[in-house]
């Protein structure tokens, strides 16, 4: 933008003089604010002129220092866009046309609409920041956008396209790219809080979007990991390529969101769920006595068929994405495999075992009346074992040379 203090000048087509009066004329500040591209006409000098120039990026940065100031620039700049015949018509594009809310009720969308939050954003001007935390999605209704990740150009962002899915959905705290404004740039912003509270409105819309956001972070994690093989080794100890190979495909990708169980005590269940993101609380008779993080198990001993219900509850502490494996899958999987079925169910025992009561000898009618220091002594030398349902403790027949002491499950 350019102030003329003194002097004259006229623009090349058009024959307007430009001349200040009391005030200094500007010139180019529709140019400044709304376009990045060159200017339409010609301004030729007809006199000696004095002149005061402000650079878009200078212009930009004062607006960054004072943020509060910004919204009589976005007025000026939509009245610029209704009244100009060469901006793109930002009805054209708006949430009705967006792919990630295709198929969606139209009360749901429409209540989206209603409080969809709209911002102006200049030429040259940052709108997020790569790794800096952010719960906002933003749909672009006109102008162009660029993406950068570390230094490159990653992308480019049209009318009717739309970034930050993944952090709306919860999955993602921090921005993976840089998105920067190359033109002037309609936009509507979409808070996490917003979302989850319509959604909570319309519970068929959030299994879909929780369905769609689990299948868009199985198949980011899975080209971060290596593909699904390493993925899934991942959750079985190191387990041979050839055993996951045989899992085939995990049936489902669910989500769960913060507070929301992933299993119940008691209930029945045969699948298994492998925990690719977030962290879960696990607990027995109301008490918490694990918990889970990024590469865990879970309902392994239900998968495994070693108990018709649940042993514990499972609660999601955050968003969790888990992928599922049924008994059936498993089953076969793991006949071919005995080895990985033997250090499965080993997992599952030591899991239970921190569960179980710590029982002692000094409770059974053999040792009592026996001194302290000897019963601490053959405490010490008792060993932790855990049968599933079906399991032969002892078969007739066979040499007993072992106490069993059988403990229950600490309530």
């Amino acid at each position: 933008m350019v102030l003329l203090l003194n002097g004259a000048a006229a623009r090349r087509g058009s024959g307007d003089r430009v001349r200040p009066g009391r005030s200094p004329e500007a010139v180019g500040e529709i140019g400044m604010i709304c376009s990045c591209t060159e200017p339409q006409e010609d301004l030729l000098a007809t006199e000696v002129c004095c002149v005061k120039v402000l650079h878009r990026s200078l212009f930009l940065d004062c607006l960054r220092r004072c943020s509060d100031v910004k919204w009589h620039f976005e007025a000026i700049a939509r009245r610029h866009m209704q009244d100009s015949s060469t901006e793109q018509d930002p009805g054209t594009s708006n949430i009705y046309t967006l792919p990630f809310f295709r198929g969606c009720d139209s009360r749901f969308i429409y209540k989206l609409d209603l409080h969809l939050d709209r911002h102006v954003f200049f030429s040259g001007e940052v709108i997020v920041e790569e790794e800096t935390e952010g719960e906002d999605m933003y749909i672009l209704y006109s102008g162009c956008m660029e993406a950068h990740s570390r230094g490159l150009k990653v992308g480019t962002l049209k009318g009717g396209q739309c970034f930050g899915e993944m952090a709306v959905l919860g999955l993602v705290r921090k921005r993976t790219a840089t998105v920067v404004a190359r033109s002037l740039c309609d936009v509507r912003i979409l808070s996490r809080r917003l979302f989850e509270d319509i959604m909570a409105e319309f519970p068929e819309e959030r299994a879909r979007f929780n369905s769609l956001a689990a299948t868009r972070h199985n198949v980011s994690q899975e080209k971060c990991i290596g593909g699904r093989i390493k993925s899934l080794c991942r959750f079985f100890e190191d387990c041979c390529p050839e055993f996951a190979e045989a899992l085939g495909d995990p049936t489902e990708d669910r989500l769960f969101m913060e507070g929301e169980a992933l299993m119940r005590e008691g209930e029945e269940g045969d699948w298994l769920a492998l925990l690719h993101h977030g962290s879960a609380a696990v607990s027995s008779g109301g008490v918490r006595v694990d918990i889970l993080g990024r590469g865990d198990l879970a309902g392994e001993v239900g998968a495994l068929g070693l108990s018709p219900t649940r042993t514990a509850t499972v609660t999601a502490l955050e968003t969790c994405f888990v992928q599922v494996l049924h008994r059936l899958q498993l089953k076969e999987a793991l006949e071919q495999f005995p080895e990985e079925r033997r250090k499965l169910r080993a997992r599952a025992a030591r899991r239970l075992e921190r569960r179980c009561g710590g029982a002692s000898v000094r409770q059974i009618d053999l040792f009592r009346g026996s001194p302290r220091p000897f019963l601490d002594l053959v405490d010490s030398q008792t060993q932790r074992w855990v049968f599933f349902q079906g399991d032969f403790m002892v078969r007739e027949g066979t040499p007993g040379r072992q106490l069993l002491l059988l403990s229950r499950k600490e309530k």
